[in-house]
């Protein structure tokens, strides 16, 4: 179902798993803080995604990937 179609512009969601990594380094100011989700949709269909905070020597950084696969 595409989220523009729904009437209240959400998926449907089956089923899933959510995974939380954490992790940090104070003496090298290193540090991560992540989400993975694996998801099931309707129709064969599943959604993998990972957003991430990281901090590498004191930069914090951001990033996000969102992959859907359809049998």
């Amino acid at each position: 179902m595409s989220a523009s179609n729904a009437p209240d512009r959400s998926i449907d969601i089956r089923g899933g798993f959510v995974w939380s990594v954490k992790g940090n380094n104070p003496s090298t100011q290193n540090a991560l803080d992540g989400q993975l989700q694996l998801l099931q949709l309707p129709g064969s269909q599943i959604i993998l995604s990972y957003s991430r905070t990281s901090i590498l020597g004191g930069r914090i950084s951001e990033g996000a990937v969102i992959l859907r696969y359809s049998r």
